[in-house]
């Protein structure tokens, strides 16, 4: 083997080495881990060829303005993966009960489409009373 082609495959091996290092980075590693709290108002399963689980989270606030009514909602969306199957039935039964729940999740760096349609994964939920 010539020194060319000995240098060749060594750098091809050190590229796709460090392709795949970068592909599994961005698909596991999070960038921000956090929670929420609210009320679950919508838990759906969408996609043709890959499905996804997708929900949607009211998150209740207290408006600072003096001339508000008082409440201030806004809507977070949510994903969970595919796997975690409890963790689906954990959510749907709060939403079922309109129960406040604590929502934990981690932020994807990239948002991979047959994964989830948001960057924000859940991770465990916590019902209140």
């Amino acid at each position: 083997m010539t020194k060319f082609k000995k240098f060749t495959l060594i750098f091809l091996v050190i590229v796709v080495a460090l392709l795949g290092l970068a592909g599994w980075f961005s698909y596991s590693a999070s960038y921000s881990e956090g929670e929420r709290m609210g009320r679950i108002i919508k838990v759906s399963k969408k996609g043709i060829f890959f499905k996804t689980h997708e929900g949607q989270l009211n998150v209740e606030g207290i408006s600072s303005n003096p001339n508000s009514l008082g409440g201030v909602t806004s809507v977070w969306e949510f994903s969970v993966d595919g796997g975690r199957e409890s963790l689906i039935k954990q959510i749907e039964q709060a939403m079922r009960d309109n129960k406040r729940v604590t929502i934990h999740y981690e932020e994807k760096f990239f948002q991979f489409s047959w994964r989830g349609e948001t960057k924000y994964f859940v991770t465990k939920i916590e019902v209140l009373n």
